[in-house]
């Protein structure tokens, strides 16, 4: 249903148990703007691996790559997403190193997760261009380890 609503249109849950997450969402989905990438799949040519972003867009007018989950309680703190941030600095780099600045003129440096909640706004979780580095490096980690682990 996010994807329909950045491209244009207006979907309506058609389910009750969706509604809850769906309403959650609606203060996010009203701050963006400039969709330019919606589930989109992503190379790293360098890295060596791809994958599917959620969106990339205009968030309070700044270029950020968006994650969207959902979860039935608040996460309250970046370790409750798990691996959540890594796939975030992941998407991240892939987008960078493929399409450089071709996107809004420059690099994505921002980032969200955006936790769905019933019944409560959605939570989110920012990362500036700071934050997004300090992830990169631990996603690297994650990587080399399993290029390490297939190699042996």
């Amino acid at each position: 249903m996010i994807k329909e609503n950045v491209q244009g249109y207006s979907p309506k849950p058609d389910n009750n148990l969706i509604q809850p997450y769906w309403d959650s969402v609606q203060s996010v989905l009203n701050q963006l703007s400039d969709v330019q990438l919606v589930e989109e799949a992503v190379p790293n040519y360098k890295e060596l691996y791809a994958g599917k972003v959620d969106l990339v867009a205009r968030y309070q007018g700044i270029p950020h790559l968006i994650e969207w989950t959902t979860a039935e309680e608040p996460k309250l703190r970046f370790d409750k997403l798990y691996d959540k941030p890594l796939q975030v600095a992941a998407y991240g780099g892939a987008i960078n190193r493929y399409y450089s600045d071709r996107l809004f003129n420059c690099k994505i440096n921002h980032a969200l997760i955006v936790v769905a909640l019933p019944d409560q706004e959605a939570e989110i979780f920012q990362f500036d261009r700071a934050k997004l580095i300090h992830v990169w490096y631990q996603w690297l980690n994650r990587l080399n380890f399993f290029f390490s682990a297939i190699a042996a």
